[in-house]
């Protein structure tokens, strides 16, 4: 008879240095684990809170993977419990499902190099300057800037980078919701498609009427990220016509399965697929990493979180001049987190 058990870690990874969103300052990635052991093999999942993109907290999402596992007594029932949750608590099904997916479809483990995108910052001239330049010497050809929804703080931000960019590099702007409708009107209108690969989710969620209009008149392409969770707002965007890419991240569509799902589907309905989280640890890059090759999704991925964390005890990704690389080895275990570990709970299943 085999032996099975689940156990949830919880850890708290520290940044490199802070990470700037229009609605939070993240310091360390408040990550959640999932270790499922069959015989001494272990299926990993991982997902990371970020309250402001998502209504789940850190303590949601223990609670409600803490309740899935005390209803569960087998694996078969692990996937049936967690289901029960997908739309409401999609982060904290997506740890548990992330690990349950690789054991009935393993991810395959051949070598894989894709680009990243890189990331500016600063707000200051001189210190956006430089930033750039060293993401060029690093080998980005896109490169990721967050605008807070501050017009003149925004315009002036991104009219100097337009200014200096060179004509091989593109930036991709992410406004994190942080947006007024008129203030993105006349935002928009400042940028160069010659510069700009798109501009990300200026409105919230549920401002499908505003992006529809903004999208008529922006000179370069809209995406949508927090807009999309599940395959009805996918159909919704297409429908109607308010974006031309949407963003796509495992830990919020539940899991490999669901998010591979949605992946063609976008793809299928005409959409551009821009994968990839930037917050969260090596694990979850590992994994996204080998979903969007073998999705075939083309563009710069930002799957970045392991270049933000301080190095963990594990080789499972290289950084290679713009480029993401794994050399199909899995790499991680319980030392490769122990040090950030703040709190474990484990149970048998039959």
């Amino acid at each position: 008879m085999s032996s099975k058990s689940i156990e949830i870690i919880k850890a708290a990874i520290p940044l490199l240095e802070p990470y700037f969103l229009s609605f939070a300052k993240v310091e360390a990635f408040d990550c959640t684990y999932c270790k499922i052991t069959i015989d001494d093999v272990e299926f990993w999942g991982e997902t990371t809170a970020l309250p402001g993109y998502s209504w789940e907290t850190s303590a949601s999402i223990e609670n409600c993977i803490k309740n899935i596992v005390k209803r569960s007594s087998s694996l078969e029932s692990l996937r049936h419990v967690a289901a029960e949750y997908q739309v409401s608590d999609p982060f904290a099904v997506g740890c548990i499902s992330q690990a349950l997916d690789k054991i009935e479809t393993p991810l395959k483990q051949n070598p894989i190099s894709l680009p990243l995108v890189g990331i500016i910052s600063s707000s200051d001239q001189s210190v956006i300057d430089h930033q750039l330049k060293a993401q060029i010497d690093a080998g980005f050809s896109t490169i990721k800037v967050k605008v807070q929804g501050n017009l003149k703080s925004d315009l002036a931000k991104i009219r100097f980078l337009q200014e200096i960019l060179p004509d091989a590099v593109k930036i991709r702007i992410d406004a994190n919701q942080g947006f007024q409708y008129q203030d993105a009107c006349d935002f928009v209108q400042a940028l160069e498609p010659n510069k700009v690969e798109l501009f990300e989710q200026p409105f919230k969620p549920n401002q499908w009427l505003e992006m529809e209009k903004l999208n008529e008149s922006s000179p370069v392409p809209l995406m949508l990220d927090e807009s999309i969770w599940i395959t009805s707002d996918v159909e919704k965007a297409a429908e109607s016509k308010c974006s031309a890419y949407v963003k796509l991240k495992m830990q919020k569509h539940g899991g490999i399965r669901r998010t591979v799902d949605l992946i063609k589907r976008s793809q299928n309905a005409g959409f551009a697929v821009v994968f990839g989280n930037g917050v969260q640890s090596i694990l979850g890059c590992f994994d996204e990493i080998r979903l969007a090759q073998s999705c075939g999704v083309k563009t710069a991925g930002e799957f970045n979180g392991f270049l933000k964390h301080i190095p963990l005890q594990s080789e499972m990704i290289s950084f290679n001049k713009g480029n993401a690389e794994v050399s199909g080895d899995f790499d991680f275990s319980d030392a490769t987190i122990e040090n950030h570990i703040t709190g474990r709970v484990r149970k048998k299943l039959e």
